[in-house]
């Protein structure tokens, strides 16, 4: 049997009634601040000018010279097979082959 819950400590129990009344509330507060404060015009702007100042100076034409054709392509080098280095033989140890692991491997020694 479970405890019984006091409706004095109920929080849940007005929380649909409090959500109303505070989006009223909060609602008519924009309203009533969005009609008594007053309307923001912008200033037109100033009326420009003409300029009847300026130079008129004759720029003349530039010509465009072509670019240098591009140097031409190295030719590569193939090198032949003959000259290919042999590789030492290195011993590559297999998974089959036994290790000592009774020993522990020497310090290294600058």
């Amino acid at each position: 049997m479970g405890l019984k819950k006091d409706t004095r400590l109920d929080l849940k129990l007005h929380y649909k009634r409090v959500f109303e009344i505070s989006l009223i509330a909060s609602l008519t507060i924009l309203i009533l601040a969005f009609k008594l404060v007053p309307q923001y015009h912008k200033a037109p702007p100033p009326p420009k000018e003409p300029d009847h100042g300026g130079i008129i100076t004759a720029v003349p034409n530039t010509i465009n010279k072509p670019e240098p054709p591009p140097p031409p392509k190295p030719s590569l080098v193939i090198a032949a097979p003959d000259d290919t280095p042999e590789l030492p033989d290195y011993f590559i140890p297999s998974i089959d082959d036994p290790i000592d692991i009774t020993k522990p491997p020497k310090p290294y020694v600058d």
